[in-house]
């Protein structure tokens, strides 16, 4: 087996209490990312007022916002050992709030990242009515992109830390994504999302059935009983729930356009940890794929936590649906680590946009690794 290893390698250990300090990370001068901030391109948007541009003082100084934050001392990545050479994502706005860690807390390494969502922060694609609409925010990192009919391996951990981030489902959360396009997203990890109810005269006739799919997957319908019974999608259109528990805020991996089915563009939702069991610790994942657009082609196991969430060989891991060819990265996975975050669409459609508070979040990262293999 011939591996391709890169070099962001770093052991996991489990964090056992708050012991080491540094005051530093808290006059952090964030100044020169601002100088790369804009106002959205409808300045008459009713949100734009909420934005900043680079003739503004805004977030100035790094101000800690949780239990780790207050031990802490940020200094900015090396752009040269974070990002892929040549990879245009270095000219993006995604990683302006993207830290490498000094003195995390009961952990000796300095290969700590540190991503904060910062609403009111935004340059190119955060600045258009789509995404000012919808509230969303990121802090992001492309360290490796795949190809297709390629295989890897790739392992990191990640760390929620208990105060300050608020994961109640009202929003969708990407931690972590493999992607090719801008609509051809076939894995990630985010929190299972606020539920819709169905009318109230529908209520009576709602029955909740477990029920093989197409793909052979036992998942959970929602079934009015009318005279013509159609499907009730509490989560949001085109989620599949596969394990029977999960409930609103619980961490959650989303797989969409794999299992087999070609053209198929649906999401299947597998719980991976309780809403309670999400922070104050490190979770590790592993993934095994081979990006294929056939059938028969591609592999994937995910592992999380030790557990294995996912192992099909084999089975179509890259979409080959109409948003697989519209974009100029048809054929290229990125792997992208941070937080990505923005307003649920069932939020939306229950009229809460306007007075919504953006949750922007604080996630920290260690021990990224990438293996590329045609072996296995």
């Amino acid at each position: 087996m011939v591996r391709l290893v890169l070099t962001l390698l770093l052991p996991i250990f489990f964090i056992v209490g708050c012991q080491t300090t540094g005051g530093s990370g808290r006059n952090y001068d964030y100044n020169k990312d601002n100088s790369r901030l804009v106002f959205p391109e409808n300045k008459a948007h009713p949100y734009a007022k909420f934005y900043r541009n680079s003739d503004t003082e805004f977030d100035q100084i790094f101000v800690a916002k949780n239990e780790i934050d207050r031990h802490i001392t940020l200094k900015p990545l090396d752009r040269e050992l974070y990002f892929e050479k040549n990879s245009k994502q270095k000219k993006l706005s995604h990683s302006l709030a993207a830290r490498e860690v000094i003195g995390f807390p009961d952990y000796e390494e300095s290969e700590v990242w540190r991503f904060e969502t910062k609403w009111g922060w935004c340059i190119q694609y955060d600045c258009t009515d789509e995404a000012v609409n919808i509230k969303n925010s990121r802090s992001e990192i492309t360290p490796h992109t795949g190809k297709l009919g390629k295989s890897y391996r790739y392992s990191f951990a990640f760390y929620i830390p208990t105060e300050g981030n608020i994961l109640d489902g009202t929003e969708n959360l990407h931690i972590t994504q493999l992607k090719g396009g801008s609509e051809e997203i076939p894995i990630w990890i985010g929190i299972a999302p606020y539920k819709r109810v169905p009318k109230r005269e529908e209520q009576p006739l709602l029955r909740t059935e477990r029920t093989p799919d197409e793909n052979g997957l036992t998942i959970t319908k929602q079934i009015v009983r009318q005279s013509v019974p159609w499907e009730f999608s509490p989560w949001g259109s085109g989620i599949r729930q596969v394990d029977e528990d999960i409930e609103t805020g619980d961490l959650v991996v989303f797989f969409r356009s794999i299992l087999g089915i070609k053209d198929h563009i649906g999401r299947y939702m597998y719980k991976l940890a309780d809403a309670d069991d999400i922070k104050g610790r490190w979770h590790e994942v592993e993934v095994d794929v081979k990006w294929s657009r056939s059938p028969l082609g591609g592999r994937l196991k995910y592992i999380f936590d030790g557990k294995t969430i996912v192992d099909c060989n084999p089975c179509q891991t890259a979409p080959d649906h109409q948003f697989s060819h519209v974009s100029t990265h048809s054929g290229e996975y990125a792997f992208k680590m941070g937080a990505y975050r923005w307003i649920n669409s069932n939020v939306m459609k229950d009229g809460g946009t306007y007075n919504h508070k953006p949750r922007d979040v604080v996630i920290y990262y260690k021990g990224f690794k990438v293996e590329a293999s045609d072996a296995y």
